[in-house]
């Protein structure tokens, strides 16, 4: 951890611009793209408490594709706007092993499915398919499966349920942007 905010780059006109390395007074590090003293286009944000953000930005901010890993494990996939989650993404719960994937406004999942994670899914999000489980807990061998199964419901015609809920939250965006 440093004492003060420290930058390593590229300069124009007496502001970061182009790449460089930001260390924050915190302990964070961002290293990426700079525009007139802003994080702009793609970058990585690795925080103080073990959490990481690579993807895009524009004016100081997370926008547009990027992916988010919680230091507790779960990761979010998706579109984020003026730092928020906004947009289609897929968020992973690494202890429960289950997924959403769907519509977000305003950093809160607004339309689309919960469900169990698929083997692929775990592949990608480069975590263990057979356990979640701490180095404790593999050390000891005392490891537990948090593995819980949804109930099943039904709906009828699901996918055009989905789809116009979707499209509504769609055109309220455009209607904003």
């Amino acid at each position: 951890k440093i004492s003060a905010k420290e930058y390593v780059g590229e300069w124009k006109n007496d502001k970061m611009h182009g790449i460089g390395t930001f260390y924050h007074e915190n302990g964070d590090v961002y290293h990426g793209n700079f525009v007139n003293g802003k994080k702009s286009g793609r970058g990585k944000h690795h925080y103080e408490n073990g959490s990481k953000y690579e993807g895009e930005y524009e004016n100081g901010l997370r926008c547009g594709f990027g992916t988010f890993y919680n230091e507790n494990g779960d990761i979010h996939e998706g579109y984020w706007l003026d730092d928020m989650k906004e947009g289609p993404g897929k968020y992973c719960y690494l202890t429960t092993k289950k997924i959403y994937e769907g519509e977000w406004v305003n950093n809160h999942p607004k339309c689309g499915e919960f469900r169990d994670a698929t083997p692929e899914e775990y592949a990608i999000f480069n975590r263990p398919q057979a356990c979640i489980c701490t180095a404790a807990e593999r050390q000891t061998g005392n490891i537990k499966d948090e593995h819980f199964p949804l109930p099943q419901l039904g709906l009828e015609a699901p996918l055009n349920i989905l789809k116009q809920s979707i499209d509504n939250i769609r055109d309220e965006r455009d209607k904003k942007y």
